[in-house]
């Protein structure tokens, strides 16, 4: 689980360009070696055209929200009784209680020898609506408690102005809500603003890497053969020489005068490795048969097979790790060479001899055997005892809030064993590593306890794809989600150990109640995500 990992192609090919054209019949390809040294007629080259893809994945705008607020006014009775007192001011801040009723603001000492107005507010509650009485108009003295403020005396001057139409005024300005006021009237003013809920996500642009990972940077790597679907888009195109595709021409296989015929294939094309109870696999013998012919009676060529891989495509790099090389002699017949791997992915024999050289075709595969699963039981109605013990590092994915412990885990009976524990997930242990080239790594934890308390898993409902999903240290970008009826079976599909490298993560979801107090989950719940370069 050291490896880096590699991951899932977006898309699916719908075509290939060849590479190169055998001319020698059958699979097995043929290359000139000479007698004991002899010299190798020169091969023939095929060109092939490669392209770079990008694709851009459509961010989302800013989800905002409106908000308003409004003041209203009331009519006074058709006169205002304005009311000046000395020395005092009734400013911002605060409170002040006035006959019971709360007023904002309160009394401040001001100039000794300045008139202040009292609010028209204090007047109302103080006097109500039949406004100033006559005895009151003019000058005099007054406490200042009448009107809510201190037991102070005060010099007052109190006087009415009528108006023709009655006069109003505004109240303050109430907070910002959702709720839309409508319309403006004569007794209400609205303002709204538009605030940001959720800011916006631009577009991002991603480059195709050939049956491995998608890319947010454009590098030699991004060149391929491979045809792509819209949304791909060629960036770039180019025509190479391919050195594999060198090849004698027809003709060449035998001749009287002693040239060698050499071609190749591998014993078998794919290898299952076994798996150990902790998900560390078991090394596999890779065969192939090197076929020599057309040598005169005595004559023996000599060369070299070299096994690369693995890679996560089926068309292996010539940049991929060397397994090693096995050197051979011999006359004509078949010869036979191995090498021991253990790791899954696709691996190519490069035969070599004389100077000239060719790979066996196809290419073999080495691969976990597919799980034999058919249920993960995540919800509390059916599970099964945890048989392993090996543990390995957390799963996290930042934007759901999720971050748990994650152990190994096997299987029995179809079912997938799942932790007992809420709050750990279980590797299962026959799927693939985090790290591994091709196959799907399976990780499944509890959405809740069995008192419905919130697990691990609990805000996976919540996922959408672009979040970003870590595990064993390797990273993933969900792809999507969707849900499964846990009384059938779930898609074979979801454990393949073979194709592009992903991570499925799987809980419940469709929560019933049940008598008594008891609840029970539907379905299954499927995240899909693939690894990040």
């Amino acid at each position: 689980m050291g490896h880096k990992t590699w991951g899932e192609i977006m898309g699916k090919n719908i075509g290939r360009v060849c590479a190169l054209v055998m001319l020698v019949a059958g699979t097995l390809v043929s290359v000139g070696a000479g007698r004991a040294g002899a010299t190798a007629a020169a091969p023939a080259c095929t060109a092939t055209t490669e392209y770079r893809y990008a694709m851009v994945i459509p961010g989302t705008p800013a989800v905002t929200a409106t908000q308003y607020r409004v003041r209203t006014r009331a009519a006074l009775y058709g006169t205002e009784e304005i009311k000046s007192i000395l020395g005092w001011d009734f400013v911002d801040g605060g409170t002040t209680s006035v006959a019971g009723q709360t007023v904002a603001g309160h009394w401040a000492a001001g100039d000794a020898g300045t008139w202040y107005v009292i609010p028209a507010v204090i007047i109302n509650i103080v006097w109500g609506p039949s406004g100033v009485p006559p005895s009151v108009l003019g000058t005099g003295t007054v406490s200042l408690s009448a009107y809510g403020g201190p037991h102070v005396v005060v010099h007052y001057d109190a006087h009415q102005v009528t108006t023709d139409d009655g006069y109003t005024a505004w109240g303050p300005w109430s907070g910002w809500s959702t709720d839309d006021p409508g319309a403006d009237t004569d007794t209400q003013q609205a303002q709204s603003r538009t605030v940001v809920v959720t800011p916006a996500v631009p577009d991002q642009t991603i480059y195709y890497v050939p049956n491995t990972w998608d890319s947010t940077t454009l590098t030699d790597a991004n060149w391929t053969t491979d045809i792509l679907p819209a949304p791909w888009y060629v960036v770039d195109q180019r025509t190479v020489t391919v050195a594999a595709a060198c090849v004698i021409p027809a003709g060449h296989d035998t001749h009287p005068s002693g040239e060698a015929s050499l071609s190749c294939g591998p014993s078998t094309s794919k290898v299952t490795l076994k798996v150990r109870r902790d998900g560390t696999l078991h090394g596999h013998q890779v065969r192939a048969k090197i076929r020599i012919g057309g040598l005169q009676p005595g004559a023996t060529a000599s060369g070299t097979a070299t096994l690369i891989g693995p890679s996560a495509r089926k068309h292996v790099p010539a940049s991929a790790p060397r397994v090693g090389t096995v050197r051979f002699r011999h006359g004509n017949g078949t010869a036979a060479v191995a090498l021991r791997v253990t790791r899954p992915g696709h691996y190519a024999w490069v035969i070599s001899a004389d100077g000239s050289s060719t790979r066996c075709r196809p290419p073999a595969l080495a691969h976990r055997p597919r799980p034999d699963i058919t249920h993960v039981p995540t919800g509390y109605d059916g599970e099964v005892a945890v048989a392993g013990r090996h543990a390995v590092p957390a799963l996290s994915i930042p934007a759901l809030g999720i971050h748990a412990s994650v152990r190994t885990v096997g299987s029995s009976a179809g079912s997938m064993n799942v932790p007992g524990g809420a709050h750990t997930v279980g590797w299962l242990a026959s799927s693939a590593a985090p790290g591994e080239l091709i196959g799907t790594t399976v990780v499944a934890g509890h959405v809740s306890d069995r008192s419905d308390h919130p697990g691990a898993l609990w805000n996976l409902r919540d996922a959408a794809r672009g979040q970003v999903v870590t595990l064993d240290g390797h990273r993933f970008r969900v792809r999507s989600v969707s849900s499964y009826l846990r009384s059938k079976p779930l898609p074979r599909s979801l454990f393949a150990t073979t194709g592009a490298h992903r991570l499925v993560l799987i809980t419940c979801t469709g929560r019933e109640s049940l008598p008594g107090g008891h609840f029970h989950y539907t379905r299954n719940l499927v995240v899909v995500a693939t690894p990040i370069r």
